[in-house]
């Protein structure tokens, strides 16, 4: 290996290797920003500090309880086989979580997945297809955008947070997928859940739940906004990353057992 890192690499490269001169000026402009090692302005972040930029605003990522928990299970785990989990057994410590999580939630099935980008993604590219109608509020995560458009699917956005814009739609086009976040992490507003729900049951449509923003912030367990407004039973999949209340990283998918052994 060493070898072919020597033969691919060259051994005294110029300065500049590599860029192109728009990608030089844009590096520039970057480096310029630089101010003691970070590119944050005014004073660096001590130990003192409020840390209001990432998600752990807690600090639960550092509490001991969790970091001893962490080391447990991972001392724990020796024997799970590591592969992809199409492949996984019901005896794993991914599908121990994924039972879990869907107890937590109050839902059939749960899937880990690498992250809340995957999870959104991939949960359009295996449930819509080229018949799809897919109405989405506009500000959803991209990632549903994203899924949507890679199967084909008929998008037909409608106005944030609007049922009525929602239920316009519908009439117009017909039974789809309609996809909501319970809390809009680009401005905090919360959906209108209850009049969302109600739509989609009267005309017959399934929903998509991103309850990434809600997830430890509403319910009395912090199970998320469905859950607390008792929509567990209208609301057919949720998602969420496990990087905001989670304070960890991967994403998740929740829903029927069926479906989501199809999602796997």
């Amino acid at each position: 290996m060493r070898d072919r890192e020597q033969e691919t690499t060259p051994a005294h490269a110029p300065e500049n290797w590599g860029e192109l001169p728009s990608l030089g000026r844009r590096i520039e402009r970057y480096h310029r920003r630089i101010e003691n090692g970070h590119p944050l302005l005014g004073r660096q972040p001590d130990r003192n500090s409020i840390e209001l930029s990432g998600n752990d605003y807690l600090c639960l990522g550092v509490h001991s309880a969790i970091i001893e928990a962490q080391v447990a299970v991972m001392q724990g785990g020796g024997d799970d086989v590591y592969m992809s989990a199409a492949f996984l057994t019901d005896g794993t410590m991914q599908r121990a979580v994924e039972r879990k999580t869907a107890a937590f939630l109050g839902t059939e099935d749960a899937v880990l997945c690498q992250s809340g980008w995957c999870a959104n993604l991939g949960l359009m590219q295996a449930i819509t297809d080229q018949d799809s109608l897919v109405y989405l509020d506009p500000r959803v995560h991209a990632a549903f955008w994203d899924g949507a458009r890679s199967t084909g699917s008929k998008i037909r956005p409608f106005r944030h947070n609007s049922p009525e814009s929602l239920e316009s739609k519908i009439k117009r086009h017909g039974v789809g997928i309609v996809v909501v976040s319970a809390v809009y992490g680009s401005d905090g507003t919360v959906c209108p859940l209850l009049e969302i729900a109600d739509i989609a049951e009267r005309y017959g449509c399934e929903i998509v739940v991103d309850e990434t923003h809600s997830i430890g912030v509403f319910g009395r367990q912090g199970q998320g906004l469905v859950s607390d407004l008792g929509l567990r039973e209208k609301v057919t999949y949720r998602t969420f990353s496990l990087s905001k209340a989670m304070v960890t990283r991967a994403g998740m998918v929740t829903g029927p057992a069926r479906i989501l052994d199809f999602f796997r």
